[in-house]
């Protein structure tokens, strides 16, 4: 019986499943709370600065996944390791923008 995928590339797509999954129900639910408070006086400090960092990380992470993909074949897993880490990101904020409130 020949192999369909590598079992990289099944961990790869099993790993992106689980966190569409997350990504998906946290997005939801900080759709739900900004729907509900939309009318509400926004209060408080701006907590986003992390977020910030985490986009600048990413994008210099990305920047440099392609400037070494030349330099071994080893290397050519960081571009998709920082496509699955960006959406962890984005999750872990909206999470914190649920529970934080």
């Amino acid at each position: 019986m020949q192999q369909l995928v590598s079992p990289g590339t099944a961990l790869t797509i099993l790993a992106g499943v689980l966190i569409s999954g997350f990504y998906i129900h946290y997005m939801w639910a900080a759709l739900k709370k900004a729907v509900r408070t939309r009318d509400d006086a926004d209060v408080g400090e701006d907590t986003y600065r992390r977020s910030f960092f985490g986009a600048v990380i990413s994008v210099v992470v990305s920047a440099i996944a392609i400037r070494v993909y030349g330099l071994g074949p080893f290397l050519l897993y960081l571009g998709p390791i920082a496509a699955l880490l960006s959406p962890i990101a984005v999750t872990f904020c909206l999470r914190e923008e649920l529970v934080g409130s």
